[in-house]
């Protein structure tokens, strides 16, 4: 029995060395992992981050607040003719609104709380760069008539706008409007239907509601290259059918105060007129020399009387200023309106104080700081380039020295900034630039 098993052993042993041996299986070498680097993955999620951001809304904040305080002084006859001017303190403005892009559309949210309630301001939603039209806005803002109306009051002159403003130039109400800029925007044009008279929610009922068609055109005859010297022509036209068959033109002093209720007396009112139509036809011309600027309006308004046939109405204003500061109101020319250089030409700031510009909506920009070329925007991982902050009608492209960047400080005495500025449609190539000088000490 032992015997039987040991050759049994044996053979399978003698037959398991029988057997070839398998060829030995080749291995790939594996590649060694390249090495990442951190700046490296930071740039890829900023570039995806970008990528995602640029199929998303963008979301501003905006917010405004004034505050008046206000004494008056009347004689007896004023007192008799106008009443009771009273003296306060009062909130003139206090906004806040949300504004932002989604690719070739910008939209704005404003909401005014001044005078006890919340209530519509700028609201808005417009499309840039279609052809043939430009730019064309649907919502609740001011209609195309009058430079001094369409101007922020962030660059008015004085603390009010005139009483001509008051008295015949249309308010915010709720319309469309197409506007453009053309022979190389030293021109531009603006028409649009809107309620004759909606309310500060941008509602309109009545009867008739009243449709109004208002238009508004502006030539720059004179400009040189920094803006800040010019000359501003404009022409307004506003056919009117009459809200619940009425007008009615009226103005307080161009010092009041607030909105609050018993509130500064009207000092011109032409009381309410049955009339089914009227017109507006503006005249504006401005002209800008560095710090001083003389500025003038007049409008003739004819009412369709259901009573008294035709009747004319007019005024004007004319302002004269000198800042002596040296400041200056830059011109606007995709939209005929005052804005700024940052800082304005012939001023005189702090070493490290933000240099920029602000631009329209469609267009973009780059600086040249006293010969330092700067193009690239900042990033998290560059600080040493352009600032780019929404506006409500465009962008704020500025930059600020400071130590270790390629502009480390203004000169200390003169600065030369030219602003390259170009349509976005057209390409940096197209650029065209905005000299303007100004002191740092």
């Amino acid at each position: 029995m032992r015997y039987r098993c040991v050759v049994v052993l044996l053979l399978a042993s003698a037959g398991l060395r029988a057997q070839s041996p398998d060829p030995p299986v080749p291995v790939e070498p594996v590649a060694p992992k390249p090495h990442l680097d951190p700046g490296d993955l930071l740039r890829r999620v900023e570039t995806l981050e970008k990528a995602k951001d640029s199929k998303l809304p963008t979301v501003n904040w905006t917010g405004q607040f004034q505050t008046d305080a206000v004494v008056f002084n009347q004689d007896a006859n004023h007192l008799r003719r106008f009443g009771s001017a009273p003296d306060g303190i009062a909130f003139r403005r206090a906004r806040l609104g949300m504004l932002g892009e989604y690719g070739p559309a910008n939209y704005r949210i404003e909401m005014e709380f001044a005078g006890g309630r919340p209530q519509f301001l700028d609201v808005y939603a417009g499309v840039k760069d279609i052809p043939y039209l430009g730019y064309v806005r649907v919502g609740h803002y001011f209609e195309p008539f009058s430079l001094e109306q369409v101007t922020s009051e962030r660059f008015a002159t004085f603390l009010e706008r005139s009483i001509l403003n008051q008295a015949f130039a249309p308010q915010r109400n709720l319309g469309t409007m197409v506007r453009n800029a053309i022979l190389d925007d030293r021109a531009t044009y603006a028409v649009g239907l809107f309620a004759t008279d909606s309310d500060v929610f941008g509602d309109s009922v009545g009867a008739p509601v009243g449709i109004a068609l208002t238009g508004r055109a502006t030539g720059l005859p004179w400009c040189e290259p920094d803006g800040t010297r010019y000359l501003h022509l404009g022409v307004g036209y506003s056919l009117r059918e009459s809200h619940n068959r009425t007008v009615q033109f009226r103005a307080q002093p161009e010092l009041r105060i607030g909105q609050t209720t018993p509130t500064t007396p009207f000092v011109a009112d032409t009381r309410t007129i049955a009339a089914d139509y009227s017109q507006l036809i503006g005249f504006e011309w401005l002209l800008m020399n560095g710090p001083v600027s003389v500025q003038s309006e007049a409008t003739l308004a004819p009412v369709h009387s259901l009573t008294g046939g035709n009747l004319l109405f007019w005024g004007g204003y004319a302002e004269a200023a000198w800042r002596i500061t040296g400041e200056s109101r830059t011109y606007r020319k995709d939209n005929g309106t005052v804005e700024r250089l940052i800082p304005t030409s012939g001023s005189e700031v702090l070493k490290q104080s933000e240099v920029g510009v602000d631009l329209a909506l469609g267009y973009d920009a780059y600086l040249i700081i006293n010969g330092v070329e700067i193009r690239d925007v900042s990033s998290r991982d560059n600080g040493d380039g352009l600032t780019r902050v929404l506006t409500p009608d465009g962008y704020t492209v500025t930059y600020v020295p400071g130590p270790g960047k390629r502009v480390e400080q203004l000169e200390p005495e003169l600065n030369q900034i030219t602003a390259m500025v170009w349509r976005q449609e057209s390409g940096p190539e197209t650029a065209v630039p905005v000299f303007w000088t100004f002191n740092a000490a």
